[in-house]
């Protein structure tokens, strides 16, 4: 050897060394520092913009809240009165107050105040005359208000003084002839629910508002230009922007105008917001950004659009800019460090090299440390995003199940009311029946609230069940009368009154059943229960029954009760929403009735973030927030309008405490194999300075001879320890190395080197083995020029005479000649060489099959010696079948005999040949594989491209067999039939 060959590297090949240090020591751990940096910065960014655009939609629902101009004088005026309530002189407040509103709003409002005794205060009072109408207004403001506060949200229309027909003429006098009384108690709805109410087409009385509290009483009406008009939104963004964060801003776009922009103070680059807002007018993508803002948008109303922006300087990142600062700080302390291990390596003789080592282990256990981190952070913010998405789905399945049995209700109510029914016609004589007669059927209907509920007899007279009934009216009369009539008649004797006919106008009720048609038939269908009709302008739930005697086929009555769909909508919700709440999942729930804002849990009253997401969604059908918070806990939000209870939005909660605890769970984690790895890098870098150093050279060396082929070294073993253990093995082992090493060599050249592609037919092989020296072996070859031979085998055993045993089965193969054509004689000759090394005592074994394939027509001869049955795949993987072919293993039986069998592929059929390892595969319960788990990991794994497919295969058996005991060999063959020729 010569001395050049034993210096140290540094001093052989000095530019070679000193670039390769420079390289892992600065410019790789830079590199790792960038790629991590792109992530995470990026990932920083994008977190930062979700929260900003959180913040933006918070701000603008301060204005959304008031897209209808009712509403916002609406809350204009109730903050009014309730800080007036709060003030030990009301008067005297509201004195103020009113003259400050009329002077910012000239025109629009005229006022009428009562003290707490219904007295009007004449100076707080714009109306001087009609004292007995105002007194009457009184009266009826503060029963409704009595009404809606005990019987949230009341039902003013049945109040005396509403039903009583002189009251409501004086009202509707004064108010407006537009005045419904349902409606009168719009203003006591509860958050953005309330509103001003439509009662006039007068120019300065159009709309109204009243509240009616402890101290005093406030009546507004307001004009219809007031109403009519978008200016109030000005006003609106003027305030909002003032009581908010200066640095948030939000604006109003009237389109109709020339894109007219308005925000109540000067706004820089407004060109640029401009331009953005356009693509949403476009596009409707809310979520908007510019160079120096972020934008979200949303229609206020069909011509006005609203924004809310934010200046992204110092609030959101910029990657490009951290990145260079980041990695131009990195450099200059990569360099540091550099330079102080350079300077303190150089240093001879002062520090062992076990701490030397322990450094260098350090660090280079820091820069995947560093990508940990960046990846960890990643992970973490994408775990994050996953779980919640997660949480939205469970709450929304559970909100999908709860909207499902809606139908529930409806059986059940039908179920109660036929109970009645059957029991009176049980007790029937054939006579008319009265409502007044059955109390318990009166009560139990009137407790569900419905819209009509009437009882027609054979005269076409009726009796009301309910207070505000007949809103039917005659058609209903008309409609029973004729239909009992038709159920009375003794026979049906005339075909033809299944036939259409022209339906005369001069009495389309009695004409509706009186010509009895089909629809009779089509009301038996409904009989004695609930479903959805549309009679005129409103659709409603209706039941229908009939009283009577049966037997007798005398029927006296008919009984029609219907239901607002809201109504029982809201029944519903009201009777099953605490069974929602108790889910598995402690996902709060609650709901809303869009036409009068009653809330569920009637225990529990929502925050107002809550009344933000009933009101989104009943615009945009389904709304999801990622946090809110509430009581100091943070949810998931999700709300949506059920399909079924489409008056009905419903807000789930999904508590963030559990997915917080798990991000922390991670987190924890993370930080805790981070400092495992550094403890671990310091102590191995300890360890192999102290222990290491001199038996690794003595290791070395061995190794060296071992390259050498000098199989005859040896190493000198001077302690007992786990490196004198290992140089005893070391010992052993090298004895037997070059046996091992000729094996190992004739194994690897058994296999074919290349995949296999001719004419019509491609093939694909790889084995695996388990150990050193495998005992699979499988070949494929070119047999002539239109046909291919493909060999598959497995020897008992591992070792080297397995591989000896192989090179033997592959001689004989080579040496075959004319017999590789015909399977059945080369798996005869292959036979007659393992059985005479069987009988010299070399006790092996071999299954194998062999397949004849004409390339060019996808004809096949095949034999089978005690292997695996062969897999056909086809139709591109949905069928799977097994070509069952039996002999005997070769080297078994003195006289073995083996058959061909004949067959074609079909075009694109895929055969695979195996061994026996992935069949026997087992599981951690012990559980193996098995043809039916094989035959569908072909199916749902199925490629047409052969590598792919093996990869797949491979794949799902790893994921089957988690301690691979067996070698795994597996070939592929494809014939491409009429898809090659094309």
């Amino acid at each position: 050897m010569s001395s050049d060959t034993q210096l140290p590297l540094q001093h052989r090949w000095p530019i070679a060394f000193w670039s390769g240090v420079v390289l892992f020591f600065v410019f790789f751990p830079l590199f790792l520092l960038d790629v991590g940096l792109e992530s995470l910065l990026e990932t920083r960014q994008n977190l930062q913009k979700q929260e900003l655009y959180r913040a933006l939609e918070q701000n603008l629902e301060k204005l959304l809240q008031y897209r209808n101009s009712r509403h916002y004088y609406h809350a204009l005026l109730k903050r009014v009165f309730e800080l007036a309530e709060l003030q030990p002189q009301p008067a005297a407040y509201l004195k103020n107050a009113l003259n400050q509103l009329k002077q910012r709003n000239p025109g629009t409002f005229r006022f009428i105040v009562w003290n707490d005794r219904g007295e009007i205060i004449d100076e707080l009072t714009d109306e001087k005359g009609y004292r007995y109408i105002v007194r009457s207004l009184y009266e009826a403001f503060k029963e409704i208000t009595i009404d809606s506060t005990e019987n949230y949200p009341g039902k003013p229309e049945l109040l005396p003084i509403i039903e009583n027909r002189g009251k409501m003429n004086i009202l509707r006098s004064y108010l407006g002839a537009f005045l419904v009384p349902e409606y009168m108690n719009l203003p006591m709805l509860r958050a953005s629910l309330g509103e001003c109410i439509i009662a006039s087409s007068d120019q300065d009385r159009a709309n109204f508002w009243f509240q009616i509290g402890k101290k005093v009483g406030m009546f507004a009406q307001i004009s219809r230009q007031a109403v009519g008009s978008a200016d109030y939104l000005e006003k609106l963004v003027t305030g909002i922007n003032k009581a908010s964060d200066p640095s948030f801003k939000i604006g109003i776009i009237e389109l109709t105008s020339a894109n007219v922009m308005f925000t109540g103070s000067e706004l820089s680059h407004s060109e640029e917001v401009l331009i953005e807002l356009k693509k949403f007018q476009h596009f409707a993508e809310p979520r908007l950004e510019t160079e120096n803002y972020l934008i979200l948008a949303r229609m206020v109303s069909q011509s006005i659009m609203g924004f809310s922006l934010v200046e992204k300087e110092g609030r959101v990142i910029v990657p490009r800019l951290a990145r260079g600062q980041i990695m131009t700080g990195a450099v200059l302390l990569i360099l540091l460090i550099a330079a102080g291990l350079y300077s303190f390596f150089k240093i001879s003789g002062l520090i062992s090299i076990r701490y030397k080592l322990a450094i260098l282990f350090i660090y280079a256990n820091g820069l995947p440390l560093i990508i940990l981190g960046f990846l960890g952070y990643e992970y973490l913010q994408q775990t994050r995003r996953l779980l919640i998405d997660q949480a939205h789905e469970k709450t929304a399945a559970l909100l999908r199940d709860f909207d499902s049995r809606y139908e529930l209700i409806k059986a059940e109510y039908a179920e109660h009311i036929n109970a009645f029914v059957d029991e009176i016609n049980r007790q029937s004589t054939g006579q008319s029946i009265k409502l007044d007669e059955h109390e318990k059927l009166v009560d139990w209907i009137n407790a569900t609230r419905p819209y009509d509920f009437v009882l027609i007899n054979e005269s076409g007279r009726f009796q009301s069940g309910y207070p505000g009934a007949n809103r039917s009216g005659n058609f209903f009369a008309n409609m029973g009368r004729n239909l009992l009539e038709y159920i009375n008649i003794a026979s049906y004797s005339d075909p033809s009154i299944f036939k259409d006919v022209q339906l005369s106008r001069r009495d389309s009720a009695a004409d509706f059943l009186g010509t009895k048609k089909v629809v009779f038939h089509q009301f038996l269908r409904r009989i004695r229960k609930i479903n959805p009709e549309q009679m005129g302008a409103e659709g409603r739930q209706y039941y229908w029954n009939i009283f009577g005697n049966s037997e007798q086929r005398k029927f006296t009555n008919i009984l029609v009760v219907s239901w607002l769909h809201s109504v029982l909508q809201e029944s519903y919700v009201k009777k099953t929403i605490e069974d929602l709440n108790n889910n598995a999942g402690n996902i709060k729930c609650f709901a809303i009735v869009d036409n009068n804002g009653v809330t569920y849990p009637e225990d529990k009253q929502p925050d107002r973030e809550i009344f933000n997401l009933f009101r989104q969604a009943f615009g945009l059908q389904m709304i999801r927030s990622d946090k809110i918070q509430m009581a100091g806990i943070e949810y998931a939000a999700f709300a949506t309008i059920g399909r079924q209870l489409n008056h009905i939005a419903i807000v789930g909660l999904y508590p963030l405490a559990t997915i917080n605890q798990q991000i922390d769970t991670l987190r924890m984690r993370l930080i805790v194999f981070a400092l495992l790895s550094l403890a671990l890098t310091i102590g191995i870098g300890k360890l192999l300075s102290a222990q290491f150093m001199q038996p690794v050279k003595q290791l070395e060396e061995g190794v060296q001879a071992i390259g050498r082929q000098d199989f005859r070294y040896r190493l000198q073993i001077a302690s007992q320890d786990e490196f004198g253990h290992l140089g005893s093995v070391f010992n052993n082992a090298i004895e037997s190395l070059e046996d091992l090493e000729v094996a190992k060599v004739v194994q690897e050249n058994l296999f074919p080197l290349e995949n296999l592609v001719q004419n019509n037919i491609e093939v694909y092989g790889r084995s695996v083995t388990m150990s050193r020296l495998g005992g699979d072996y499988y070949d494929f070859f070119t047999v002539n020029q239109q046909h291919v031979g493909i060999l598959m085998g497995d020897v008992a055993g591992h070792g080297v005479p397995a591989a000896l045993l192989m090179a033997m089965a592959k001689a004989s193969v080579l040496i075959a000649g004319d017999k590789t054509s015909l399977p059945s004689q080369l798996l005869t000759s292959l036979h007659k060489v393992i059985f005479r090394i069987k009988s010299s005592k070399i006790r092996r074994m071999m299954t194998c099959q062999y397949f004849c394939i004409d390339s060019l027509t996808g004809e096949y001869l095949f034999s089978n010696a005690g292997h695996c049955f062969p897999a056909i795949i086809g139709k591109e993987g949905q069928e799977v079948s097994l070509l069952q072919a039996i002999g005997s293993p070769l080297g078994v039986s003195r006289r073995a005999k083996y058959e061909d069998l004949a067959n074609q592929l079909n075009d694109g059929d895929i055969v695979l040949l195996y061994t026996d390892g992935i069949i026997e595969a087992q599981n951690n319960e012990g559980k193996e594989m098995g043809f039916d788990r094989f035959t569908a990991i072909l199916k749902n794994e199925y490629s047409s491209d052969l590598e792919t497919y093996y990869n797949r295969i491979f794949a799902a058996y790893l994921k089957w067999s988690t301690k691979a005991d067996d070698d795994i060999t597996l070939v592929l063959i494809r014939f491409a039939g009429k898809e090659a020729k094309a």
